[in-house]
């Protein structure tokens, strides 16, 4: 390791105590890194002038002269989220500036009559100009991308190279990622460290789309070889209109179909169409198609939206972080 690498990765160990801790002193921070004083010194001056940290009123004090407190500065850099989903049965678009510590500083809600994407650079171009710390977009979407463009549920948006377009007129990283991928991986957040031992699978039905399912193991997401794992929609026998008596049987049959594949821990549904009292029949349901005791714990949500949202600001505070550890 030469010595800028040691330098990257001394200052990773400094951000890392100061983002846990919010505040603390010189020495503090040395305790908390395993670094000697010297190193926190010149590192704390590093970030001072960057304007990562700044100085507190007050101190700590045992007698004689208070020690500096630095507290971290979370909205030192900061990501635009965006998640686009079916809400009330019309496509919506919800806006979030997240800073380094995965709160939302400001969010906004739209429903455009469509979502294109001229729409949608009009959406964001804004928030950029208002939030100079802005960083990364990270844009959570019914689709994936392959090849560099998009095979997605907006007619609009299908074949576009959406990510690569977007970087090119707002000058910074631009990430993707599919709706229901986020929103296990938010639920598996919410999880805390269980999920880290578990395997999760979400399956999302709207309204207006065929379904989709994502699948978290331990911890982390699985795409699959093209970022594709999890497109059941693609299926004849799940598409929007396909045959199957109704939610509960779409919902049983999807739930069987990756209870017997992926023998998850846990499997959510989201449907904000589904009925009062549908859970009983979907489990019911799914076990006639299963042997016993491979069902896994299932639970259905109307709205996708909390998880959903969780899971993009998680990985928008995810990228954040590497795009910090890059310029070092």
């Amino acid at each position: 390791m030469d010595r800028n690498d040691l330098r990257c990765r001394n200052l990773e160990l400094l951000r890392s105590a100061l983002q846990l801790r919010r505040v603390v002193t010189k020495p503090q921070a040395a305790e908390a890194t395993g670094l000697s004083v010297v190193t926190v010194n010149t590192l704390m001056q590093e970030l001072l002038e960057r304007g990562e940290v700044q100085l507190t009123a007050g101190g700590i004090s045992s007698g004689g002269r208070p020690a500096q407190q630095y507290a971290f500065c979370a909205d030192y850099r900061l990501a635009l989220a965006v998640h686009l989903q079916e809400a009330d049965g019309r496509d919506t678009m919800f806006i979030s500036v997240v800073d380094l510590l995965g709160n939302r500083l400001k969010e906004q809600r739209l429903q455009p009559q469509k979502i294109s994407m001229e729409f949608f650079i009009q959406a964001v171009k804004p928030w950029f100009q208002q939030y100079p710390q802005l960083a990364v977009l990270v844009v959570g979407i019914p689709g994936v991308e392959k090849d560099g463009r998009l095979l997605v549920d907006y007619p609009t948006l299908q074949g576009t190279r959406f990510a690569e377009k977007l970087q090119q007129v707002l000058g910074c990283p631009v990430y993707l990622e599919n709706d229901i991928n986020a929103a296990v991986l938010g639920y598996s957040a919410a999880l805390g460290g269980q999920a880290r031992q578990e395997t999760v699978v979400g399956i999302y039905l709207p309204q207006q789309y065929p379904p989709g399912a994502g699948i978290v193991l331990r911890g982390e997401l699985y795409k699959g070889r093209d970022g594709m794992a999890g497109e059941v929609g693609r299926l004849p026998a799940f598409a929007v209109g396909a045959s199957l008596d109704g939610d509960a049987s779409r919902m049983a049959s999807l739930s069987a179909l990756f209870a017997a594949t992926w023998n998850p821990h846990r499997l959510v549904l989201y449907n904000e169409a589904a009925a009062p009292g549908a859970l009983a029949q979907v489990r019911e349901l799914a076990a006639q198609q299963l042997e016993d005791g491979c069902l896994p714990e299932l639970e259905l949500k109307t709205s996708i939206y909390e998880d959903y949202g969780r899971g993009i600001c998680a990985l928008a505070m995810q990228y954040l972080q590497a795009a910090g550890k890059e310029r070092c």
